[in-house]
């Protein structure tokens, strides 16, 4: 929700227990991927049968989205 004037500003439309870190980012930006390849919208790529980092960063994405979803709004 929104407020126009000198007091104004932005108020979240549910509880901020309710809403994740996750719930903000993905408004803003999308899924949360730290590389196109290990995101839940993985891009083809032409390195993909040589590359020994996108497992590792695969894993490492899905701790990033397990933490920014355990971390409310309130908590922060």
């Amino acid at each position: 929700m929104s407020q126009h004037g000198t007091k104004g500003g932005y108020s979240p439309a549910r509880n901020p227990s309710a809403i994740t870190l996750r719930d903000v980012m993905e408004a803003i930006d999308g899924p949360v991927a730290l590389v196109q390849c290990a995101g839940p919208h993985k891009r083809p790529c032409r390195q993909e049968r040589k590359c020994r980092v996108r497992g590792p960063l695969t894993r490492l994405n899905e701790k990033v989205v397990d933490l920014l979803s355990r971390t409310t709004l309130r908590e922060i």
